[in-house]
This record gives structure tokens, C-alpha cells and sequence, in this order.
């Protein structure tokens, strides 16, 4: 398959866009969309105090990555104006899932002091951009749910409705 804007070899192939992507363009794509969460979500501002937690999962490494030449001043999590939160598009369409099913209406601790900039981007959208920037990370699968995975086959887009709702 080839890359909808270069003509290149694709890396992955998004049915949600019907497209296919090569490493660069889908590098660019991604980097795109997790800075358009900061700043049209107000999720950050210049030379804010951040929390970023570490570690070697594939989404810290993806976040510290991301978050890499910044401007912003890592701090402790305690006198932090921000904290990060891993949690990806996967992990919140789940937690929205579980806590419907079980007769909760799901509310996303979101304060001004806590962000999710990975909120729309997938897992296995994460997998193929830390395997084309060469990020080394633990493999640590999210939970998987069979109601969403037949959702997400029948309907490739509805993931990202299920998170916009928890905005």
C-alpha cells in the first residue's frame, strides 16, 4: 500500500481515514494531533510547570518523546500546575465502556490540573510511531474489551466519538 501523500511505502494503514501512511508522514500526523490537544484543549501553556511521569511502557516513552524540547519546567508531582496522564484513546473508550455497562455515567477526572494529551490517538497508532522514531519501550497491551473491538470493525471512527464525550 502506498502512502496517501508521498506515494511511499506505508507503515500502517488507518481505516478510520481510509488511508495508509509512510513513517514520515505519520510521524508528522501524530506530533500534529498531540500538539493540537495542547492547545486547543488549553491543556498547556509556555513555561508551564509539568509532571510528566517516566518509566518504560510504550505511552510514557511516547509522552516524554512528545514532550521533548518543549517549553515547560518538569517539576515534582506535588508543585506541579500540571500533571500528565498516560491513559490513550484505547484506555478511555474502555473505562467509558466498563462504567456504562455497569450503570455508571463515566466521568473523566479532568481538572485544571490533570491532561490527557494522548486521548485521540490509539495504542496501535503509538506501537508504529515509537517503531518509527526508533523509541525502545516495554510491551504492555491495554486491556481489551470484545464489545469495542467489534465496534471498532464495524465502525472504525467510533472510538474517537466514545472520547469525545468525556471532553
Amino acid at each position: 500500500m502506498k502512502c496517501f501523500l508521498c506515494q511511499r511505502e506505508s507503515v500502517i494503514f488507518l481505516k478510520y481515514l481510509n488511508q495508509g501512511f509512510c513513517s514520515k508522514h505519520f510521524v508528522r500526523m501524530i506530533k500534529k494531533r498531540f500538539m493540537r490537544n495542547l492547545k486547543n484543549l488549553k491543556m498547556w501553556e509556555k513555561n508551564s510547570k509539568l509532571y510528566i511521569p517516566k518509566g518504560k511502557e510504550l505511552r510514557l516513552v511516547v509522552l516524554n518523546y512528545l514532550f521533548k524540547d518543549r517549553h515547560f519546567i518538569k517539576t515534582k508531582k506535588n508543585s506541579a500546575d500540571k500533571i500528565v496522564k498516560k491513559e490513550c484513546m484505547d484506555d478511555l473508550a474502555f473505562y467509558f465502556i466498563k462504567n456504562i455497562f455497569s450503570g455508571k455515567w463515566p466521568e473523566l477526572k479532568i481538572s485544571n490540573k490533570n491532561i490527557y494529551p494522548l486521548y485521540n490517538i490509539s495504542y496501535e497508532e503509538l506501537k508504529v510511531f515509537a517503531e518509527c522514531v526508533g523509541l525502545k519501550y516495554f510491551k504492555k497491551e491495554p486491556e481489551k474489551n470484545l464489545f469495542l473491538e467489534k465496534v471498532k470493525k464495524i465502525r472504525p471512527g467510533a472510538m474517537f466519538s466514545l472520547v469525545r464525550w468525556l471532553e
